[in-house]
């Protein structure tokens, strides 16, 4: 259960892991549980296959293709006719239809030689960020089933700079960049999401890829939706390092998405004991969310500053929440002392400071105890806006970025 998703504890039939678990062959190996015992593959559906599989083949070839992997590889190039364009969808078959069919795509053909290789007791696996089927003997082996080359790829490295800077200190992969190779005209993007995720784990210092031709994609969202993109083209050659820049181009006049926030995080409304969502608070749209610190005069500053632009708030129609860090603290707030405050506002206390820590962990803020803390979001969660502590003309610097949007 360590090696599988969450989805797949709540997807995944109770008999289906049974299965698995019983008839796996032991193994001394380290990575029996993650690619012997582990049931999932790729993105195909947890079916049992193990047993089904080891049936279809004499003991004598088991045992050959324990201790000479590339037998299966032999096998299945013989066995398995490849047919790519029946499958548009690229829905994957399970590895006990392709072994009755014998007609498969290339996919399915993955899958099944992985699942092939964990049901005869040897370790493989898809390797996570290029997708490469690979056999563990002796180390990682990759799979080529054009037979034109044998062994791994020839490998080099490649590492990018980057500045980094207050709002972007550590650009996430999947978010802010990635990385495609180039293999017969078409784009292989790689995945690096997850715990190697960002710039600072994973191009700060040389990464390992195959020698080939790879292209580095940067996107800077904007509020608009639209995208400011840069492409580098880049080559990685056997033995040799690369240095690229990590470019994030900008829009000074432009409104850009700076952080991501989750609309559904919940507090609890004024005069209430139950939980809401910020979104089921504001609806759809962009709103405005503020951790608040009553009888702070950071926050008193603030809020006189929202009150003397209140008829463009009124205007804009959009949602207001100010929750404060305990509801003690939210009692001793009097919004009467505010003269002209929108009637937008929803007031609230934060639970256990979930929405201030989840503000200061997305927008890289230096503390949860320096309030206010004022952000304009939308709908997606998308930040376009975010001030934490004592602001000259915050009402005024809000009413510029709203008036972009």
């Amino acid at each position: 259960m360590s090696v599988i998703s969450f989805k797949d504890l709540q997807d995944t039939p109770y008999e289906v892991l049974r299965a698995h678990l019983e008839e796996s062959m032991n193994t001394t190996s380290p990575l029996f549980t993650a690619y012997i015992l582990n049931p999932r593959v790729a993105n195909e559906l947890v079916t049992p296959y193990k047993k089904s599989l080891r049936k279809a083949f004499d003991e004598s070839f088991i045992n050959q293709a324990i201790e000479n992997p590339a037998l299966l590889v032999e096998w299945c190039n013989k066995e398995l006719t490849l047919i790519n364009e029946y499958n548009p969808q690229r829905i994957t078959a399970s590895p006990t239809g392709v072994l009755r069919a014998r007609i498969c795509d290339q996919g399915s053909k993955d899958v099944f030689f992985v699942a092939l290789c964990r049901s005869f007791g040897i370790p493989a696996r898809l390797e996570p960020a290029t997708g490469k089927v690979q056999y563990n003997k002796g180390g990682w082996q990759d799979v080529n089933f054009s037979g034109v080359t044998a062994g791994n790829a020839p490998q080099g490295t490649v590492k990018a700079t980057w500045q980094p800077t207050k709002m972007l200190p550590d650009p996430a992969y999947g978010n802010h960049f990635s990385i495609a190779k180039i293999v017969d005209g078409k784009l292989q993007t790689l995945n690096y999401r997850g715990t190697r995720g960002r710039w600072s784990q994973l191009l700060k210092t040389p990464l390992t890829l195959d020698e080939g031709n790879y292209i580095l994609t940067t996107g800077t969202r904007m509020a608009d939706g639209s995208v400011l993109a840069h492409i580098e083209f880049f080559t990685v050659e056997a033995g040799k390092n690369t240095t690229i820049p990590l470019i994030m181009r900008e829009n000074e006049d432009e409104i850009q998405v700076i952080g991501n926030i989750d609309p559904e995080a919940t507090f609890i409304p004024a005069g209430k004991d139950s939980e809401q969502s910020v979104l089921a608070t504001t609806g759809r749209g962009y709103f405005v969310l503020a951790i608040l610190g009553a009888r702070q005069e950071p926050t008193n500053h603030a809020m006189k500053d929202i009150a003397l632009v209140s008829s463009e708030f009124e205007a804009w129609g959009r949602s207001m929440v100010l929750l404060f860090p305990t509801e003690q603290n939210r009692s001793q707030f009097d919004a009467s002392e505010f003269p002209g405050l929108l009637s937008t506002i929803t007031y609230g206390t934060d639970i256990d400071g979930q929405i201030t820590n989840m503000l200061v962990t997305a927008m890289n803020l230096p503390n949860a105890n320096t309030l206010p803390i004022f952000v304009i979001a939308d709908t997606f969660g998308r930040v376009v806006f975010v001030s934490q502590g004592y602001t000259i003309g915050l009402g005024e610097q809000m009413m510029k970025v709203i008036h972009k949007l």
